[in-house]
């Protein structure tokens, strides 16, 4: 470089003039006023100046003390100092420093909602509804998904061996929400006569469920009721009750009506007859006379038939076909049919015996003053709505004649029960299983085992007990009578872990049931349904808990169908229980216990078997 270039360089550097660096230059504005507005800091009063114009300082300084009165609310109102940067000549006009205030304020409120909105969803971020092993898969409060993506799911990749250890939890109920169960409504407040609020009240029963509260008015009006909710939520008084009042008035009508019932109730299964007619036997001080069929020694009791009066026949559906055909009983003064469980009932399994029956009778249309004329009043009871009813009913009575009562959460997960699905391989099952069995036995957890069939049944007892966890076993290939035996044993609390078939999945009351663990899982959304409604029922002291064991492709189809369920706050896809697929799908050579006629068709040969033995 040139000494005379040299020399225009420090010529101008001499001519340039030396700004001091602000500290409040690169801090925005609005944060400068917040932060001065919090703290409050009195000032002196500020020097007299033109009402127009507010001084901001001398020219060529950097920074100065602008006097200002905030323009807040009058509990906030106060004069602070605000130091500005000076990017304003000495004087600025008024409106000009208030409209930078007024800016200064909508900043203040902005960041507000934001402070707001971050911390409701900091709740939500710690309010999961699903819950997983890896985090990022979480799934909390009132998200949402795009309609025109697929909804990321835990169990995506379940079909692959890797994923061999994984698991997620759905548990929808907090201590926020309320339990869709809850009673709310006593039965004082009711129409429902005094007789019976006396005995529901010595039985501890003091509030109506919402199924009950609007079951009851509408089955007591005479209408054809379909009463579809979620397992536990207190159905089988919900119809039971109205049909006691009005047996009351019909038998002040009518004498001397032997074998001839006002009611028939009809079940897939002898343990939920029995357990409907102890329900009964809790009215016998109303003089309410019930009578349960079963299909065993039918010759002998043909022979010599039991003759009385009846105001109520419970009865497995292939047993009263029987009896009805023989002539033993009369249906000339029913007034009630109800199909307790009536999905089952209306399978393939039962379809042909269940509207081979139902076509003896004319149905009413609705609700009249002469009950003798207008037909039979027909009550569907269910923890899952058949969709078929128009194909299988259509030619005995119109779906247009039912009443329909429903619950909030029905086809849908049970929000108060915590459900977990582990991802595990066939081999390392049973070691899973132990693990938890042993905590529950040890703890005295009252357990249900389910599998599928009654093989694997027999050897889980038989694997429990030789690790020294007690137990007892019920399946659909025992006499059942020993099946009533062992039940009442798991019941009064002689065990607590008791393992099974699917046939102890519907219409039993568990309520003394804390844990159902899915040792194989169900081949239906509907058997899950039931299965999951031994837990949490209407009555219980916990909400219980379920546990999923998932291995083979098929269950990974049928969990990724509940997660996604869960997730989108929607139904169950094809909650459709066909009992009889069931079996063709696993083929001839497998043992299933969820064919309720073959249960059925098992018992009458043993029966039949004894009656010859007998007769010899």
């Amino acid at each position: 470089m040139t000494l005379l270039h040299k020399m225009l360089v420090d010529h101008r550097r001499r001519r340039r003039p030396v700004v001091q660096k602000n500290p409040l230059s690169e801090v925005p504005l609005a944060v400068c006023a917040a932060a001065i507005e919090k703290a409050s800091i009195p000032t002196p009063p500020p020097p007299a100046v033109p009402s127009n114009v507010i001084n901001c300082g001398e020219e060529g300084d950097t920074t100065d003390t602008t006097h200002v009165q905030n323009e807040l609310p009058q509990r906030s109102r106060t004069t602070t100092t605000v130091r500005l940067p000076l990017k304003y000549p000495a004087s600025v006009p008024a409106h000009t420093a208030h409209t930078a205030i007024r800016n200064i304020h909508q900043h203040q409120h902005t960041s507000i909602n934001k402070e707001r909105t971050l911390e409701r969803t900091y709740q939500d971020k710690h309010d999961p509804v699903i819950m997983c092993k890896d985090k990022s898969k979480n799934h909390y409060r009132n998200q949402t998904y795009s309609k025109f993506k697929p909804v990321p799911l835990a169990s995506e990749n379940w079909k692959s061996y890797k994923s061999t250890g994984d698991y997620f939890t759905i548990h929808i109920y907090t201590k926020d929400y309320e339990l869709p169960e809850s009673p709310k409504i006593k039965f004082e407040d009711s129409n429902v006569s005094p007789q019976i609020i006396n005995i529901l009240q010595e039985n501890n029963i003091n509030y109506m469920s919402p199924v009950q509260e609007k079951s009851i008015p509408i089955i007591a009006g005479g209408y054809n009721t379909l009463i579809a909710g979620e397992a536990g939520c207190g159905k089988t008084l919900a119809y039971l009750i109205p049909i006691l009042e009005n047996i009351l008035e019909w038998k002040k009508n009518k004498k001397d009506r032997y074998n001839a019932p006002f009611v028939i109730i009809l079940t897939p299964s002898r343990e939920l007859s029995e357990q409907i007619e102890d329900v009964i036997k809790l009215f016998k001080s109303l003089d309410i006379k019930v009578h349960k069929l079963f299909g065993s020694h039918f010759k002998s009791k043909a022979f010599n038939p039991r003759v009385d009066d009846i105001d109520i026949l419970v009865s497995t559906v292939g047993a009263i076909s029987k009896y009805i055909a023989t002539g033993i009983y009369s249906l000339e003064n029913v007034r009630h049919i109800v199909l307790d469980e009536a999905d089952a009932l209306l399978d393939d399994s039962f379809n042909d015996t269940t509207v081979g029956f139902l076509r003896r009778f004319k149905f009413r249309a609705g609700p009249s003053e002469n009950e003798e004329k207008i037909g039979t009043q027909l009550s569907l009871v269910s923890a899952t709505m058949p969709t078929s009813l128009s194909d299988l009913l259509g030619e005995i009575i119109e779906l247009d004649f039912f009443e329909k009562v429903t619950t909030s959460h029905l086809h849908k997960t049970m929000p108060h029960v915590p459900q977990k699905f582990m991802r595990v391989n066939k081999s390392t099952k049973p070691a899973y299983l132990l693990q938890i069995a042993r905590a529950n036995y040890k703890s005295k957890v009252p357990s249900i085992i389910f599998c599928n069939d009654s093989s694997t049944c027999n050897w889980l007892s038989l694997f429990l007990n030789s690790n020294n966890v007690k137990n007892i076993n019920l399946n659909g290939e025992m006499d059942w009578k020993l099946r009533r035996e062992r039940f009442k044993q798991f019941q009064n609390g002689e065990y607590d872990i008791l393992v099974c078939t699917s046939i102890a999945a519907r219409g039993l009351d568990t309520c003394r049931v804390q844990h159902v663990i899915n040792y194989e899982f169900p081949a239906f959304i509907a058997d899950y349904i039931h299965r999951c409604g031994r837990t949490g029922r209407l009555g219980s002291k916990v909400p219980g808990k379920v546990t999923n064991l998932i291995s083979s492709k098929n269950e990974i189809n049928l969990t990724q169908n509940i997660e996604k369920s869960a997730r989108m706050m929607t139904e169950f896809e094809n909650v459709n229980a066909n009992i009889k697929r069931i079996i063709t799908f696993k083929g001839a050579s497998s043992q299933s216990d969820m064919d309720w006629s073959d249960i059925s068709e098992k018992e009458d040969q043993y029966d039949s078997e004894n009656e010859k033995k007998e007769e010899k």
